[in-house]
């Protein structure tokens, strides 16, 4: 097998495993949808954590 094959060969091999890769993440995301809860970085409205939040970036805008 020449140079050029292996390399065009290893180059169909990594198209395919993106596409796979893709394919996979789209039905992660399918999955997800319709979405009834926030994410869950985003801390639920009246929790002392989304408190912290909202008094941080008042003070920060506040200091501007």
């Amino acid at each position: 097998m020449s140079e050029h094959t292996e390399q065009t060969d290893d180059k169909d091999a990594e198209k395919a495993a993106h596409a796979e890769r893709d394919a996979k993440v789209d039905d992660a995301v399918e999955d997800t949808f319709p979405a009834s809860d926030p994410p869950s970085t985003t801390p639920p409205p009246g929790t002392r954590k989304a408190e912290q939040i909202e008094a941080e970036q008042k003070n920060e805008a506040e200091n501007e």
